[in-house]
Parts: C-alpha cells; structure tokens; sequence
C-alpha cells in the first residue's frame, strides 16, 4: 500500500502562517486586513476566490496576491508552521500498512523538506515532492508517485489535489483539517471524507472497512 499526503493541512498546520502572510501584504498595499476568524472562514469556504481586501479596486488586490504569495513562500514563513498534535501517532499507525510520501502545492520545496527534517516523526516519510505548477500534469505526477500500488491513497487536504487524484484514477481520501471546508472538498469528489488523518490512521486498523465500501482494494 502507498499513501500520498499532501503536506499543508496534514503534516503542517498552515493557517496560522497564512493568516501572517494576509496581515502582512495587507499592510504592504495599505489596505486594512480582516481579522483572523474571518480570514479563515473566507479562505475555507471560497478558497481563491475569497474576497479578503473587501471594496479594493483590481490593481491593489493583484498587488496583494503578489505580496501574499511570496510571503507565503518565503523561509521564515515555512520555519514558523506548527505540526499537528499526535501526528507521531497516526503516521506510526500508517506506516504499518505501507509506504507514506508526502507532496505539496508549494514552491519553496526546499524550506519544506528543511522543516520536515526538523520534525521527530520525519523518518516516517519515505520521500516528499512538488506537483507541478500546471494542473494538467498533476495527475501523471501522482500516477508515478503511485508506483502502480492497486492501493494506494491519496490524502488530500485541498480540492486541487483531490481533482488531480480523481483524474489520475486514483483512491482518494480527503481531509478537512487544512484550508478547504468539507463541503468544498466533497464537491471535488473524493471517495471518503475524514476531519483528521486519525481518523484515517483508525480506519485503517480496524480493517477499513469504510474505505473497502467506498472501493478500495480489500486491506490484507
């Protein structure tokens, strides 16, 4: 079996570093910045088209976009991301079924293989890559990072990669503890919906059973 986790939302609690990355390119075009409830209410129930700079005229909100994402990006703001309590856990039971990698949407892969390192469980993860840019090649991507495993699963925690598994015909499990609502990724179409990747983890030890309903290959 091979598990693929998408690295925000999963492995790294991103929101509160997204929210920094607002605060400070709202500043940067001076405009006024929303508080953080509502930021992260807007970014998990609309995602890109969230209107975070409420009544700003199109060159000041591409401005913002542009000052965000490279915040976004930047070392510090990855140093600064928080793993997830009893991470440890669910990645040790995971590991019992087979190989973990981990991919993300991000472009800074270096600074994230650096904070995994930092991490006490990273031995967990056999390997972590960057999806492309384009969309289009995404699912040729996680159809070599399959290595043709019949089982493998694909954990996502955003919409993009749940739609980049579902067209590489993949197993698609998708989890709402990073920057989607559940109804976001439900929309997406994955096969089961967790709050967290205990839930996953558990699932699993108890023979799957969800999962082989939602048609994964019988666990064995």
């Amino acid at each position: 079996m091979r598990l693929i986790l998408e690295f925000e939302g999963l492995l790294a609690d991103v929101m509160p570093a997204l929210y920094a990355a607002h605060r400070d390119a709202a500043t940067s075009v001076g405009w006024s910045r929303l508080d953080e409830a509502t930021f992260r209410r807007l970014i998990r129930t609309k995602g890109r088209d969230a209107d975070v700079l409420p009544g700003a005229k199109a060159v000041k909100v591409e401005a913002y976009e542009r000052a965000f994402r490279e915040r976004v990006e930047d070392d510090a703001s990855i140093a600064s991301l928080s793993a997830f309590s009893r991470l440890a856990d669910s990645l040790r039971q995971l590991g019992r079924f087979g190989t973990i990698v981990a991919v993300t949407l991000g472009t800074n892969l270096g600074a994230r293989r650096v904070w995994l390192g930092r991490q006490g469980w990273a031995g967990s993860i056999e390997s972590f890559e960057r999806l492309d840019v384009d969309p289009r090649r995404r699912p040729a991507e996680l159809r070599i990072l399959s290595e043709n495993d019949a089982r493998t699963v694909v954990v996502a925690t955003s919409d993009a990669v749940v739609r980049s598994a579902d067209a590489a015909d993949l197993f698609t499990v998708a989890v709402s503890s990073g920057t989607c609502s559940v109804k976001r990724l439900q929309q997406a179409g994955p096969r089961v919906v967790y709050r967290g990747l205990d839930e996953l983890a558990e699932s699993l030890k108890a023979g799957g059973a969800d999962l082989v309903r939602a048609g994964l290959l019988p666990i064995t």
